[in-house]
């Protein structure tokens, strides 16, 4: 039986309040998870900032706390023995961040380390909020929509901002500078853009860098030209309160990097370091891939270099590309190429804003990129690490094991660049169609 035009109005009355209530419930739901990750990052990275020794953070602190001595902060000894003096910590200091950094860290190298440190785990939080902020504002979703929350939902809880929060990396306040940097030129603030570009490219600029080859290309040289003023002039400052040339700096830098990959340590990428893993550039899988020979990175930038030109290709032939498509390929491509770790990966948070975009429903590629996404959301890294010792001998020397299950954030990475590239050329082509037509 049809049921007539009464009946199915009241059946579209009664559905339209328990459809306000699963809204509402949503909403809620997504509330809670925000609040619970928001919970965990002061938990572990704030918390712990108030009464830390040894973090990644006291490198630059001990390091711009010597430049503003006038000493050499790439002095080893100098810089174990002011962090022995410091922060109470015996742990060896090889500080690998250029001068700009030190300048730009100088305020809080005036303070006590607690105090410094303190400081830094608050400006932590601060970032993970821009970081959620910027990732509403690039997808053009209203905070207080399901959208809205969704999206920073996702955000504060993208495990490589937890783990640059843990270690106290400034990886955490470089991304969230990155990202307001993106969202401001987004919504027209150039000024503003320019200044936080800046300020991430001063501090970190092998992970901030890129923000200039895409403001450049893709978004005005307004922004470009700015930022890269203000960087230029922060490290002239750097340079010349250490008294010596950028070359003699970027030497410096470079012996402490290579002292730091020598067998078993930190960074190095053969099987003698055990964490080599939570390195996410590609020589570290195609090391583990293929063994190290000496054509590895003439490779590697061969790859990453075709995959630039992708870009610039999609980028020149489409001026309306989504800002949020065209910054994370391009972050990505930055992540591969050069040394990077876990915890710089947050730079990709804007590929989620632009699968959630407005256009609704997604298409096939913005649904395969939310479940590329997924596998950095999810904290992988720490679930492997704990159940690795359990399992037996045979599995853990595995080559399905050795080569795709523990570098698995650099495949991750690299299936998402891949696929947002392709997005990139598709909407290109689309767009000439279109206007062909």
């Amino acid at each position: 039986m049809i049921p007539d035009s009464k009946t199915s109005e009241s059946l579209l009355a009664g559905s339209q309040p328990m459809r306000g209530r699963s809204t509402t419930l949503l909403r809620l739901a997504l509330v809670l998870i925000i609040a619970a990750m928001l919970g965990d990052i002061v938990l572990k990275c704030v918390i712990p900032s108030f009464s830390a020794q040894k973090t990644d953070f006291t490198d630059v602190y001990i390091g711009s706390a010597l430049w503003l001595r006038g000493d050499d902060p790439y002095r080893v000894d100098h810089a174990t023995q002011l962090s022995r003096e410091r922060t109470g910590s015996d742990r060896e200091i090889r500080v690998l961040y250029p001068p700009s950094t030190f300048v730009v860290a100088a305020p809080l190298a005036w303070l006590p380390w607690r105090w410094a440190s303190a400081i830094a785990g608050l400006l932590g939080l601060a970032a993970v909020l821009a970081v959620a902020w910027s990732v509403a504002r690039l997808a053009d979703a209203p905070l207080n929509s399901l959208r809205g929350l969704g999206l920073i939902a996702f955000a504060v809880a993208f495990s490589p901002l937890h783990v640059a929060g843990e270690v106290q990396n400034i990886s955490l306040q470089v991304t969230g500078l990155c990202l307001l940097a993106m969202a401001m030129a987004h919504v027209g603030r150039q000024r503003t853009a320019s200044v936080a570009a800046a300020l991430a490219i001063c501090l970190k600029p092998q992970l901030a860098i890129w923000l200039l080859g895409y403001f450049l290309l893709a978004s005005g040289a307004g922004i470009a030209l700015w930022a890269s003023g203000l960087t230029g002039l922060v490290a002239v400052i750097g340079l010349l309160r250490l008294g010596m040339g950028p070359w003699t700096a970027l030497a410096a830098m470079r012996a402490n990097m290579h002292a730091g990959a020598m067998p078993g340590m930190l960074n190095d990428i053969s099987a003698a370091n055990p964490g080599r893993f939570h390195m996410i550039h590609l020589e570290v899988l195609a090391t583990q891939l293929w063994g190290a020979w000496s054509g590895i990175q003439i490779v590697i930038l061969a790859m990453v270099g075709a995959g630039v030109l992708c870009w610039v290709y999609a980028v020149r032939r489409n001026r309306a590309l989504p800002p949020a498509l065209a910054l994370s390929a391009l972050a990505g491509l930055v992540l591969l190429v050069v040394y990077h770790r876990v915890y710089d990966a947050g730079v990709l948070l804007p590929a989620m804003a632009w699968a959630w975009s407005s256009r609704e429903p997604m298409r096939r590629g913005e649904r395969i990129a939310v479940t590329v996404l997924m596998g950095l959301l999810i904290p992988l890294r720490s679930l492997i690490y704990r159940v690795e010792p359990h399992l037996p001998s045979g599995i853990r020397a595995s080559w399905e094991w050795q080569s795709v299950v523990l570098p698995h954030y650099t495949w991750i990475i690299g299936a998402l660049v891949i696929l947002l590239l392709v997005a990139m050329l598709r909407d290109s082509s689309e767009r000439n169609c279109a206007g062909a037509a």
